[in-house]
């Protein structure tokens, strides 16, 4: 269980800046029909800060800067919280004004200052003992009776001969230590509660979410058909089919499977082998070309993906300048554009918490692909909370699948919310009837996102054709 901790943090221009960089208004992706000023006058596009440098050589979760604290809406107990809050208690208070001097609280000014009635209940009380500050650090010991001391004062005076020599290393050694700060690395990502809390911020919301007001994300309205799709059978992957044999030997990839790096080795090639859908795959690729969906966090580096081929895209619909921070992942743009299926794995070690935050945000920015393509040549983009974007999850021999859709429940020109819903799950080491009917299903989960993408580039090359005609005429 992780608790939540809190600390008070300077004002700074980052408080203000937005958490969510995608803002889905009519001016964005407007109709390439109408000419903008911003064609006719492109503004030169300011220098990557250091800040989307850094972004750009990390994957998933978040890098620890102080600009990444300041603006979550809730700080989560963990390691690098601590961290953070060692490193900004250790840092000395600069440009504080100057503080008037304090005159020292005396006796007779505190006698001078009490009416005739305090001052008799604080006699009162003083009589009594006074007040117990036996907690307060570095307060002496209360005086002890005569005799009691007596009694322990020859053992005093042969204990202060034996501590006289330590008494400089004791005092040295009782300050308080400050833990090291250092600083991220590109095998630092944290992925943990606060990596989740800022796609909450952002408007990314994870499979069993909860809104504060007890209110649940909507279900999409092609939740029930796509089930169905899934569960569609496949004569390929029948019983009579799909030999003993081949299942042994995934089930013996996944007991030896020790660590993330051999599931992602050895255990999902044998699943995508089954399925016969390996070729199509692209592993372990960072997501460097796209906009963050969310500031403050590290671009998505999946460890399979699907996409269309670059080409099937029309070249104007895929140079469009915001468009293509949307639909293009990586900055080798040969490699496949709109990713709207995507698999993370974890070892027996791993963290199913981490695995599912990683599909969450992987989801979100397969999502944001799908509807800017279909938003393409749009007056006014279309939210209609169906799911267009697939996410899979493998660990501990379970694969387990979610669903992303894209809505803007505040009203038009507002940011858009992006949800996560699970769809089915799979024991796949039960036995190969299981297995089978995960494979099958993630088959299917992969043929279906494809017909989603190609729907979707038809439909916005045939506007870009649309488009050049009328241009023409």
């Amino acid at each position: 269980m992780e608790c939540s901790v809190t600390y008070i943090r300077p004002s700074s221009a980052a408080d203000g800046d937005p958490v969510n960089d995608f803002y889905m208004s009519k001016a964005q992706f407007s109709n390439p029909r109408k000419r903008q000023r911003t064609e006719q006058h492109p503004l030169p596009s300011p220098p990557p800060s250091k800040r989307q440098k850094e972004l750009q050589h990390h994957s998933h979760g978040y890098i620890d800067t102080p600009a990444f604290w300041d603006g979550l809406s809730k700080i989560w107990l963990t390691k690098h919280a601590l961290r953070e809050l060692n490193r900004r208690n250790a840092k000395p208070l600069l440009h504080s004004s100057p503080r008037r001097a304090l005159q020292p609280v005396t006796r007779n000014s505190l006698v001078e200052d009490c009416s005739p009635k305090t001052l008799k209940n604080i006699k009162l009380f003083a009589r009594h003992g006074g007040p117990d500050l036996s907690d307060l650090r570095g307060h002496p010991e209360p005086v002890r009776s005569l005799e009691h001391t007596m009694s322990l004062s020859c053992h005093s005076r042969a204990r202060k001969r034996g501590l006289a020599s330590s008494s400089r290393a004791t005092t040295t050694s009782t300050k308080t230590p400050v833990t090291k700060v250092t600083k991220a690395t590109k095998k630092s990502r944290p992925k943990d509660a606060n990596y989740q809390q800022k796609l909450i911020d952002g408007g990314i919301y994870h499979h069993g979410y909860t809104f504060p007001d007890g209110r649940r994300p909507p279900l999409p309205s092609n939740l029930e058909e796509i089930n169905k799709r899934l569960a569609q059978r496949r004569p390929s992957l029948s019983p009579s089919r799909f030999s003993e044999e081949k299942y042994q030997e995934y089930i013996r990839a996944d007991e030896q499977a020790f660590n993330e790096d051999a599931v992602k080795d050895s255990v999902l090639p044998a699943i995508l082998r089954a399925t016969a859908a390996s070729d199509e795959a692209q592993k372990n690729i960072w997501f460097t070309n796209i906009d963050p969906i969310v500031a403050g966090i590290a671009q998505p580096k999946p460890d399979y993906y699907y996409g269309a081929r670059p080409e099937q895209i029309h070249p104007d619909v895929r140079n469009n300048e915001q468009l293509n921070k949307h639909i293009i992942p990586s900055s080798y743009t040969h490699l496949p554009a709109v990713p709207n299926f995507s698999l993370e794995a974890k070892g027996p070690d791993g963290s199913l918490a981490e695995a599912l935050r990683q599909a969450c945000h992987n989801g979100a920015v397969g999502e944001r692909a799908m509807h800017s393509l279909e938003a393409y040549g749009q007056d006014q983009p279309v939210y209609d909370n169906n799911i267009h974007t697939i996410s899979a999850v493998y660990h501990g021999g379970t694969l387990k699948m979610y669903g992303h859709s894209i809505a803007q429940p505040n009203g038009p020109e507002m940011r858009p919310e992006y949800y996560m819903h699970q769809l089915d799950a799979w024991s796949m080491t039960g036995n190969i009837k299981k297995f089978l009917e995960g494979v099958t299903a993630f088959k299917n989960a992969v043929d279906l996102t494809e017909e989603y993408r190609d729907a979707a580039i038809m439909r916005a090359n045939e506007m870009r054709r649309t488009i050049d005609h009328e241009e023409n005429i």
